[in-house]
């Protein structure tokens, strides 16, 4: 029988796949490229803070901090591997302060 508790156990069992890891990687590229809206390969905080207000998230000012948690080499942009890693992380992640929408305090 399927039960809440047996649906939450069989999501924590497949969020440690690389397999899983990999498909939200591979999802992430999509969403990146449609982010990265001067083609160059990296998001500025422009192009970071702008996707959340396009989706209709009012209240953005989470995304200063969320960007600058992300950007692990403090060069001022998202490499596509800085925001996959962030997105995995909080998809996958049991300790609920990831950067993906600010560190938490």
């Amino acid at each position: 029988m399927l039960t809440e508790d047996v649906l939450i156990e069989s999501i924590k069992m497949q969020r440690d796949d690389p397999e899983v890891k990999k498909c939200i990687s591979d999802a992430m590229f999509s969403l990146f490229t449609a982010m990265d809206v001067n083609h160059d390969g990296h998001l500025d905080f422009e192009e970071y803070r702008r996707n959340y207000g396009d989706v209709g998230v009012a209240d953005t000012d989470f995304t200063r901090a969320a960007f600058d948690e992300i950007d692990v080499n403090h060069d001022g942009r998202l490499s596509f591997e800085e925001y996959a890693k962030a997105a995995v992380n909080y998809l996958c992640s049991d300790d609920g302060n990831t950067a993906m929408f600010g560190p938490l305090v």
